[in-house]
């Protein structure tokens, strides 16, 4: 069985998938694993969470090397805090770089 916060994060991906903005599309690969990973990442799910890291929002998007990819898909880093837009960044450097990213990424059975 699943731990309770994988079930939790399973749930808000469900609802982000269905509510990310036009065109961007979740990978399979990434709404299998995504849950396992935010779980371990951002444990209460929090979109305003900055880690002692520099990561930021709920996927833990590193602002030291990702902020030049946010600005380029046409938002403003303010933004990486809206779900909506963390998950679309979350996306396009899955897309790249798989879950390599994410340290969390252990955390998958």
């Amino acid at each position: 069985a699943e731990p309770e916060a994988v079930g939790h994060a399973r749930f808000a991906l469900d609802y982000l998938e269905g509510h990310l903005p036009a065109g961007v599309v979740m990978p399979a690969e990434m709404k299998r694993t995504g849950a396992w990973v935010l779980a371990c990442e951002n444990r209460e799910l929090d979109p305003w969470v900055v880690s002692d890291t520099g990561d930021h929002g709920l996927w833990q998007i590193s602002r030291r090397w990702q902020e030049g990819r946010v600005l380029k898909m046409g938002y403003a880093w303010e933004q990486i805090y809206d779900p909506h837009v963390n998950t679309a960044v979350a996306i396009a450097i899955f897309n790249e770089q798989g879950l390599g990213p994410w340290s969390c990424r252990r955390a998958i059975p």
